[in-house]
C-alpha cells in the first residue's frame, strides 16, 4: 500500500494550520470566514493593469502544485475582465468592478492557503487582490491590516476612528503629517478634514471591518461650518509679554497679517502647528525664528481664524489693525552658493 504524505494546509488570512475538512475546503478558519462579508464588501475601483503585471510575474514553478489548474483558470478569468472592462470604457479608465471580481479573488484567496515554494508567489498573489480594488482584504492577507471591529465617525471638524493597536496602522498614519495619534488605549485617531480623502484610504487598508460610511462622512465633512472664535478688535499694540495662555494675537499689516501666541506644553500643541502648515501652501505663509511670528497673505485670514478656533487651545482671538507696512521680499527665497537641496532646506524664510 502507497501512503500519500500529509498535505499541510494554513489559514490564508491568520496563517494557523488547517485541521479539518470543512476549513481547507474553504482556505481559512470558520473565524476567519466569518469575516469575509465585510472585507469583500468593501472595494475600491480596480487597476487591471497592475493586477495583470502581478499576476504574470508568477511563474508556475512559483505555485504550489496542487494550485496550477486554478491558478491558471483564475489568469484567464482576470484577462478576460480585463478585455470586458476596456470595451466598457474606450478611454482605458480600468474602474470596473462587479461580482467576477470577486469570483477571481475568492480562488487567490484559496491558493493562498497552500504552501508555496517561493514567498515571493504569496507577495505577488496578494497584490493582484490589492490592485482588483479589495485593499482591505490585501492588508489581512499580508498580515498589516487589523480585523477586529473599529468605529470611523465625524465630530467637530475631525475625522475619527477608533480600533484595536496595530502596528503597520500607526506608522501609516504617523507619516500622515496634520493627523493626532491615540496615545492611550481607547483613543482614536483624528484627522483634519482637510487629510479627509488620505485618512480614508489608510482607513480602507489598515481597518477594513470598521462601522462607518465614506460617503455619509464626506457629505458631513463637507456640510461642515467651523464655529467663530470670539474676535476682539483693538487699535493699540499688544507687548510680546503680555500675552496669555490662550489668546492668540493678530496684527494686519499692509499686505499680510502676523499671528503671536505663547508655547503652551499642551499635547494638541504641535497638531496646530501642523493644521498651520498643511492649511496654507509654503510660498504664503512664513516664521520669524528671532521673533517667533508667524506671517500669512490677508487672503487666508479667515482660514487661521478657523485653524485657531478648532484648535481647542485659544479662548479668544485678538486681532489689532495696525499701519504697518509689510517688509518687502518676506516670500521669497534667499539665494545660495549651495546646492539646491541646502538651499531649499536652509535659505527660506518659511518653515
Amino acid at each position: 500500500m502507497t501512503f500519500r504524505p500529509v498535505q499541510h494546509r494554513y489559514c490564508s488570512r491568520c496563517r494557523c494550520e488547517l485541521s479539518d475538512v470543512a476549513s481547507m475546503e474553504r482556505g481559512m478558519g470558520p473565524l476567519c470566514a466569518g469575516k469575509s462579508t465585510k472585507l469583500y464588501a468593501k472595494t475600491i475601483p480596480a487597476n487591471y493593469a497592475l493586477a495583470n503585471i502581478s499576476a504574470l510575474s508568477i511563474r508556475d514553478e512559483f505555485i504550489h502544485p496542487e494550485c496550477h489548474a486554478l491558478w491558471n483558470e483564475t489568469k484567464q478569468k482576470l484577462l478576460e475582465a480585463t478585455q470586458n472592462a476596456a470595451n466598457v470604457d474606450q478611454n482605458h479608465q480600468f474602474a470596473w468592478t462587479g461580482e467576477d471580481l470577486r469570483k477571481i479573488v475568492k480562488s487567490i484567496d484559496f491558493i493562498l492557503s497552500y504552501r508555496h515554494p517561493r514567498d515571493i508567489a504569496r507577495e505577488n498573489l496578494i497584490q493582484v487582490v490589492m490592485h482588483l480594488g479589495y485593499v482591505g482584504l490585501a492588508g489581512v492577507l499580508s498580515g498589516e491590516a487589523s480585523t477586529g471591529e473599529a468605529r470611523l465617525w465625524f465630530e467637530d471638524g475631525l475625522i475619527k476612528l477608533q480600533g484595536s493597536r496595530n502596528k503597520s496602522a500607526y506608522r501609516a498614519f504617523a507619516m500622515l503629517r496634520g493627523v493626532k495619534l491615540p496615545r492611550a488605549v481607547g483613543q482614536p485617531y483624528m484627522a483634519p478634514i482637510s487629510l479627509l480623502e488620505p485618512f480614508l484610504s489608510l482607513v480602507s487598508q489598515y481597518y477594513p471591518m470598521y462601522e462607518g460610511d465614506f460617503n455619509t462622512i464626506r457629505s458631513e465633512a463637507a456640510t461642515w461650518v467651523p464655529p467663530v472664535a470670539p474676535v476682539i478688535t483693538v487699535q493699540t499694540s499688544t507687548p510680546v509679554a503680555d500675552l496669555m495662555d490662550g489668546v492668540a494675537l493678530i496684527r494686519i499689516r499692509s499686505e499680510d497679517f502676523t499671528l503671536q501666541f505663547n508655547w503652551m506644553r499642551h499635547m494638541d500643541m504641535n497638531s496646530f502647528i501642523a493644521n498651520l502648515k498643511n492649511s496654507v501652501n509654503y510660498n504664503e505663509r512664513a516664521f520669524d525664528m528671532v521673533t517667533k511670528l508667524w506671517r500669512f497673505k490677508k487672503a487666508h485670514l479667515e482660514l487661521i481664524k478657523s485653524v485657531i478656533a478648532n484648535s481647542g487651545l485659544f479662548t479668544e482671538t485678538i486681532v489689532n489693525e495696525t499701519e504697518d507696512t509689510t517688509p518687502a521680499n518676506s516670500y521669497t527665497t534667499s539665494s545660495s552658493w549651495s546646492s539646491t537641496r541646502s538651499r531649499n532646506r536652509y535659505s527660506r524664510s518659511y518653515i
